[in-house]
């Protein structure tokens, strides 16, 4: 009789432990296809598309190589307070269709 309430306390701990999973699992914003990177740049420029989409242009200060520039897509309000060469640490997700989207940006204080 314990076993058979053991295997009932174990399915139900299983059960709600599944539940919590699937709810942390996706975020509304940012699909489970986002991967996050989190880096210190230089912003070179930024500006708008004709669409008035707001985006900036980074470049990793550590590599030498142009590869390593990579245009972020940013809202307005993060947009005005970017200031072109100097140095941040951002936080930017690359979505599924290859497009990257700003999610914070602190300035980097030698």
């Amino acid at each position: 009789m314990i076993w058979k309430r053991n295997l009932w306390c174990t399915f139900i701990l299983l059960f709600v432990a599944s539940l919590l999973l699937a709810a942390c699992s996706q975020h509304e914003d940012h699909p489970a296809e986002a991967r996050a990177i989190v880096s210190n740049v230089v912003v070179t420029d930024k500006g708008t598309t004709d669409d008035g989409h707001y985006w900036i242009l980074a470049v990793y200060p550590d590599k030498k190589k142009f590869k390593s520039t990579v245009k972020l897509n940013v809202k307005e309000t993060l947009w005005r307070t970017v200031t072109i060469n100097r140095k941040y640490t951002v936080h930017y997700v690359q979505q599924a269709d290859g497009t990257y989207d700003l999610l914070e940006i602190r300035l980097l204080i030698d």
